[in-house]
């Protein structure tokens, strides 16, 4: 697989130090990890994964929701993420908007995926002057 190829023991060290540096938020279910994904400070979702087991449950609903929430918590004004065609219509729900669609080549495999952008409300807000 072009996304998750086999690992040898120092990729796989790699990989842990990139992941702890993520600080990624963790959906469990039954005490299994079901869902991950993070949000840097730039506002790209880098990494947004959901199990099979927990798909079409709404727990990538609510872990974009939750995403969200943070991202306006945190003071940005946008949110931003190249998606797979399949989680494309998932974004699209939460309000983010197709900027670019791409064919990306990874390990020989070539995939179709969309640059997606979602603003905050108060971004998108005419920034008109406050009358006194």
């Amino acid at each position: 697989m072009a996304w998750a190829p086999a690992l040898d023991p120092q990729q796989c060290l790699h990989w842990c130090d990139s992941m702890a540096h993520l600080s990624p938020y963790v959906v469990r279910r039954d005490g299994r990890i079901v869902a991950y994904a993070d949000l840097q400070n730039d506002g790209l979702i880098d990494h947004f994964f959901v199990a099979a087991s927990a798909a079409g449950c709404g727990v990538g609903r609510r872990l974009l929701a939750f995403l969200l929430e943070e991202a306006q918590r945190r003071g940005l004004a946008r949110v931003y993420a190249d998606v797979s065609l399949r989680a494309e219509a998932l974004f699209a729900h939460q309000g983010f908007v197709v900027m670019q669609r791409r064919l990306v080549l990874k390990r020989g495999e070539q995939f179709a995926n969309a640059h997606m952008v979602w603003q905050s409300p108060c971004a998108r807000q005419d920034k008109a002057p406050l009358l006194r």
